[in-house]
């Protein structure tokens, strides 16, 4: 999935204010800052990418239950990530 389709993706669910987010298994290499404008995100599925690192706006997702990480190759996350 190319960055511009992500962009699209995570812009259309600020605008519908979804709670739930899949992008499980879509050969992502990074997730987009403005990942940390979902602020009614309950659960966020990244599991089965490619990602080595998350950014910190990940933090920013208060309402975050759930949160899927697994399958990726992450040497490091955020230390804001705690705050959740």
């Amino acid at each position: 999935m190319e960055r511009e389709e992500v962009l699209r993706v995570i812009a259309e669910a600020a605008r519908n204010e979804r709670t739930e987010l899949y992008l499980a298994n879509k050969k992502l290499t990074s997730v987009p800052a403005e990942i940390g404008k979902l602020k009614s995100l309950t659960a966020l599925n990244l599991s089965g990418n490619q990602l080595t690192s998350v950014p910190a706006e990940i933090a920013e997702l208060k309402n975050l239950t759930r949160l899927d990480l697994s399958g990726n190759q992450l040497t490091s996350v955020p230390a804001e990530i705690a705050e959740l």
